[in-house]
């Protein structure tokens, strides 16, 4: 089942169907490895009890409207903020080398983020094999984008590269996407 579009996205939809039709153990053999989750979809899928616990870590972007044409953006990048990203798909899974998931607004990026904030090359985040035998290591650098990027706050200068755990909030531009476990994201994609 093609669950990927052309922006290096799943198709919501069919991934949630994919979800609640089939075991954990089938939808991690589809799609095993952890996935950028965007922070509006993120936020949705917790109470205000767990989202206090993270002491507003994820919170929603804001922006302070003026024009029809700013409803308009702040419309598209709410709509951006509830996309879920797999760290593989374009890229071909290698155990021997770091795993390079490119990210920007050009079409040449394994995940393409289409939003005027977003550079045409704006970041790389590489994915190694852990030590059991996962790919669960993660870091990321700010390929020189104009807009930079930030992660848990904290900006990252130019062709820095920094670690990554799950559950950071990494902004690129003014949108924002958290890491998760794919076994997260099957418990969160079965609930109604």
């Amino acid at each position: 089942m093609k669950m990927l579009d052309e922006n290096g996205k799943f198709d919501f939809n069919k991934l949630k169907s994919f979800a609640q039709e089939n075991s954990l153990e089938t939808f991690l053999s589809e799609s095993p490895h952890a996935v950028l989750v965007g922070s509006g979809l993120y936020r949705g899928w917790f109470d205000n009890k767990t989202y206090a616990q993270t002491k507003g870590r994820h919170a929603e972007t804001i922006l302070f409207l003026q024009t029809p044409e700013e409803k308009k953006e702040v419309a598209k990048l709410k709509m951006l903020e509830k996309h879920v990203y797999p760290l593989f798909g374009k890229v071909v899974v290698s155990e021997k080398k770091k795993n390079i998931i490119k990210i920007g607004r050009s079409a040449k990026n394994d995940i393409i983020l289409l939003d005027k904030s977003i550079s045409a090359k704006h970041a790389e985040i590489y994915v190694q094999m852990g030590k059991k035998k996962r790919f669960d290591i993660f870091s990321i650098k700010d390929v020189g984008s104009s807009n930079t990027t930030i992660v848990n706050g904290k900006r990252l200068g130019p062709f820095v590269e920094k670690d990554l755990k799950y559950a950071d909030v990494i902004s690129f531009g003014r949108f924002n996407l958290v890491l998760i476990k794919a076994k997260e994201l099957y418990e969160k994609l079965q609930k109604k």
